[in-house]
């Protein structure tokens, strides 16, 4: 059930009821807090249960982790009755948590000897860990950490807040006897190491589906020879990739506030520079890596094969030079033959300025005495 938002008061504080069914074996909370321009990354997660109801609750030693950083999780059994064997399991994320190392929790060997089984099951986006202890000479009543699991935060994590779903636990007594428990297991807050962007890159013209602006089916824009690159502040670059889907993706870039600069260089198009912004401050005012998936890109002008920011004769001599072969710049419409098709997008936008470009030079329609009419004539396209 999800609620509208909770203001507090000028001292920080809220009221507000809860409507538990009384039928329910547990019921799971979750608050967040965020600023009024919708920026924040505290939770704060509870699970209600009847008084004295048996339960599993995973603890963390530490919510917040970064990439790469090792996770604890503890998990505690309590309102039990004479168990000797215990057993858990919940389901993560695979693709952002990975299982290291679970093992007996010490506080258990009080108890006697005790022996742990577990197994981790990956199916489609999801790894399953199911966590067995058996005490083998002993039994416990009420409250004990049975077992530590350990996992990783992969280096490709972005999610902010990551749970673990569909928890189960039960415990068996000495006359054989299984109990099912309630099990919860807090969540981790991700703060990410690095920044990354990702987003679309729209269909320049040559790569058009017939009179739509999408993206023609038979075009892989990972083949196009693209290439995808931030630059910091400092001037270091950032190499991006793009995939069959037209989708970019630039990772590992630095936790800043500064404004850093997107560029799409693909052959025979004007190079596409876009601003962006990625870092923010959290509450507590520290510089904190993000990921931005909005940072998509319009669409290429065709025509500026010698790059250089404007189409003019100069493209139009390039063309000239390579007309007939299969020279990838001049090549616009990737068609493996520089021909009329591809000089058609040069007189389409003859004299164009690149938009996305800071600065330009002025654009040429005469050089060493040729213009534009000079090469169609000699290439017979008048």
């Amino acid at each position: 059930m999800f609620t509208n938002q909770i203001f507090v008061d000028a001292e920080g504080k809220f009221a507000y009821n809860i409507p538990i069914d009384p039928s329910a074996k547990s019921v799971n909370v979750e608050l967040q807090g965020f600023n009024t321009a919708g920026i924040g990354k505290e939770i704060k997660s509870f699970t209600f249960i009847q008084e004295g109801t048996p339960y599993v609750y995973g603890s963390l030693e530490n919510k917040y982790r970064k990439m790469g950083d090792g996770v604890k999780i503890t998990l505690t059994a309590n309102n039990i009755s004479e168990a000797k064997n215990l057993a858990a399991s919940f389901t993560f994320d695979k693709n952002l948590l990975e299982v290291v190392d679970v093992k007996i929790h010490p506080d258990l060997k009080q108890f006697g000897n005790a022996e742990i089984l577990s197994e981790s099951v990956s199916d489609g986006y999801e790894t399953k860990l199911n966590v067995n202890v058996a005490l083998t000479d002993g039994k416990v009543t009420g409250d004990i950490p049975f077992a530590e699991v350990i996992l990783n935060v992969k280096n490709d994590s972005h999610e902010i807040i990551t749970y673990f779903n569909s928890p189960t636990a039960s415990f068996i007594n000495e006359n054989n006897e299984t109990t099912s428990m309630v099990s919860a297991v807090a969540p981790i807050l991700i703060v990410p190491s690095y920044s990354k962007i990702s987003g679309t890159m729209a269909a320049p013209k040559p790569f058009q589906r017939g009179n739509s602006t999408s993206w023609n089916l038979q075009v892989d824009p990972s083949q196009l020879g693209a290439f995808i690159t931030v630059k910091d502040q400092k001037g270091k670059e950032y190499a991006g990739t793009i995939n069959r889907y037209a989708q970019i993706e630039v990772g590992g870039l630095p936790p800043v506030l500064e404004e850093m600069e997107l560029t799409v260089d693909i052959p025979g198009h004007f190079t596409v520079y876009k601003p962006f912004h990625v870092g923010y401050l959290d509450d507590n005012g520290n510089i904190t890596a993000h990921w931005n998936p909005e940072i998509n890109i319009e669409a290429a002008i065709p025509g500026d094969v010698n790059k250089d920011d404007v189409i003019d004769v100069l493209d139009a001599i390039y063309l000239e030079l390579n007309w007939g072969t299969n020279e990838r710049r001049a090549d616009i419409n990737f068609d493996k033959m520089v021909d009329a098709k591809d000089m058609k997008y040069i007189q389409d936008h003859y004299l164009m300025k690149n938009q996305t470009a800071s600065t330009t030079p002025e654009p040429k329609e005469i050089h060493e005495g040729k213009t534009l009419e000079d090469i169609l004539t000699k290439l017979g396209l008048n």
